[in-house]
């Protein structure tokens, strides 16, 4: 017996060490930096802040009472749910429903195994779900049928969910989800040690984004900037305009004619009938788009998303002047009239990065002069 027990105990760890021994492909996966990124701020001063190296979107919807799919909070927590380490990631909004996630998306080599998970507890309604998914395509859209997704779990208590597939390209995104249908208080989602176990691929390359469906506004007069809402209705306030020609990426569509678009490091809302959606990446609209070559600043504060090529001109066969870090400030001085490229200052040396791979810290790229 004492021999069964030592060679199925060697057996045992024979099998860990391996998966043991892979680093975990995720930065800040333990959420135990300080730094949080602000994505938006609602109407009444609500804050949706996400933990450094990861994105992360509040998705804001109309539900017919004030109460429903509100923009929560997002912070790091720090005292009682706290599953390893220093810190979690916390997101709440008490006596109201919200939807809210965060992700990341790791470079990996095509067609090798990928694991991935984290540690969750909520509080919470019956209907609160929090899932993690994973997909293995690299796309940023949790609602892509290219997602796997792990079911819910037991409210009140930490349990870990996982999710393995195969990689199909050069990049993986892990998602965590959450969602509620009933108004609770408490109804907080606690994230902790997160993970991606993989074989790293070139942290040096840039994702491809996924064909996704976007939005442009239409040419129509006496129409010529669309208003931008906090909301699903006119009833919401302000908070941004869209001129003819721009593009930016489709969230959902309701059935009151309503369009949820990424906006500004957030989300707005804009009215069905005023613009056109079409499948892949943002470009410039087929139309004429009516713009202007006069700026409004001369320089524009612009986050790095990813390890980022500064090139001598705004195409990616232009020489290589230098790579800029992951998470570095800089300088965006004029744009392309596709606004597919930002000519930006960087250690002394003037050059062009692919705007998709970043976002500014205020104002839009649109506010800068087109220099080619």
């Amino acid at each position: 017996m004492h021999k069964r027990m030592i060679l199925g105990l060697i057996l045992f760890f024979s099998v860990l060490m391996p998966v043991m021994a892979q680093d975990n492909l995720l930065q800040n996966g333990g959420f135990d930096e300080e730094q949080y990124n602000l994505v938006s701020v609602s109407a009444d001063g609500t804050q949706f802040n996400v933990p450094i190296a990861w994105g992360g979107v509040s998705i804001v919807q109309n539900g017919g009472s004030t109460w429903q799919n509100i923009q929560p909070n997002g912070f790091p927590h720090t005292f009682g749910f706290v599953h390893g380490g220093s810190r979690s990631y916390n997101i709440s909004r008490g006596w109201a429903t919200f939807t809210a996630y965060i992700y990341q998306t790791v470079a990996v080599v095509p067609n090798t195994p990928i694991r991935a998970g984290a540690f969750a507890q909520m509080q919470g309604h019956p209907s609160a779900v929090a899932r993690v998914g994973i997909d293995p395509t690299g796309g940023v859209n949790p609602f892509a049928d290219t997602v796997i997704w792990t079911e819910s779990y037991d409210k009140n208590r930490w349990i870990q969910l996982e999710v393995s597939t195969t990689a199909q390209a050069d990049f993986v995104t892990l998602f965590l989800f959450a969602t509620q249908s009933e108004l609770n208080n408490p109804n907080d989602i606690y994230w902790d040690d997160a993970y991606l176990l993989g074989e790293a691929g070139n942290p040096t390359a840039q994702p491809e984004v996924a064909a996704a469906p976007v939005a442009t506004q239409q040419i129509a007069e006496p129409l010529l900037r669309l208003n931008v809402r906090a909301g699903a209705g006119t009833q919401f306030s302000r908070i941004g305009g869209i001129s003819a020609g721009e593009t930016y990426p489709v969230i959902s569509i309701d059935a009151n004619g309503w369009v949820q678009i990424a906006f500004n490091g957030g989300v707005g809302y804009v009215a069905r009938r005023y613009v056109d959606i079409r499948d892949g990446v943002p470009t410039a609209s087929s139309s004429t788009p009516v713009t202007s070559n006069a700026a409004t600043v001369a320089s524009l504060e612009f986050l790095v998303n990813y390890r980022l090529n500064m090139r001598a001109a705004p195409n990616t066969e232009s020489a290589l002047l230098l790579q800029i870090p992951w998470q570095a400030i800089i300088f965006a001085v004029g744009r392309t009239s596709d606004n597919a490229w930002l000519q930006v200052q960087y250690n002394g040396q003037t050059g062009w990065v692919a705007a998709r791979y970043g976002r500014f810290q205020s104002g839009r790229i649109t506010d800068l002069q087109i220099v080619q």
